[in-house]
């Protein structure tokens, strides 16, 4: 229930950043946020991920990570690699490759990710991946998966002053 709310508020978050309707301006594409195929192990595999990344940070980065985010120009090849795969687990293929796209555009180390909560088994938790277009919010709930994603309310440099449009979202229980 408590990953139904997180959800929801981040997508109204999202949402409330779109701006007038009638702005006039062409709203950028918003990545899908198609969830993986609903299976057994997808919660698994998101959490043994999550656990994976985790493994890989220090203390200081744990630390940032979960106040505030950490920023990807802070990570290791390995550690920008173990962030990925938490984004892999937890979206479909089509969905993973449109986040994949949308972070190239803009250069992956402008991207910050983040925890909430505590990544366990039955557990609830959150991974934020946040930048200058693109939001990602993978919620953990026991077996539940919500996965929010839409423009990011901050926009790029290159558009200061436009604002961000759209927001998607998919559930699924694995």
């Amino acid at each position: 229930m408590r990953s139904c709310f997180v959800a929801g508020l981040v997508l109204a978050a999202a949402t409330a950043a779109c701006g007038p309707a009638d702005s006039g301006l062409t709203p950028p594409p918003v990545p899908s946020c198609a969830p993986a195929p609903a299976s057994s192990a997808v919660s698994g595999d998101v959490l043994e991920a999550t656990k994976s990344l985790l493994g890989t940070l220090d203390d200081d980065q744990a630390a940032r990570a979960r106040d505030g985010g950490l920023p990807l120009t802070d990570l290791s090849d390995v550690q920008r690699a173990a962030v990925l795969a938490v984004l892999k687990a937890g979206l479909s293929d089509g969905g993973y490759q449109q986040i994949a796209k949308s972070t190239a555009a803009d250069g992956i180390d402008r991207y910050r990710v983040g925890l909430d909560g505590t990544p366990e088994s039955g557990g609830t938790w959150v991974v934020r991946f946040t930048g200058p277009r693109l939001s990602v919010h993978l919620a953990v709930a026991g077996g539940a998966i919500s996965a929010v994603c839409g423009a990011s309310p901050t926009p790029p440099p290159s558009s200061a002053g436009a604002p961000s449009h759209g927001a998607t979202s998919a559930r699924r229980s694995g």
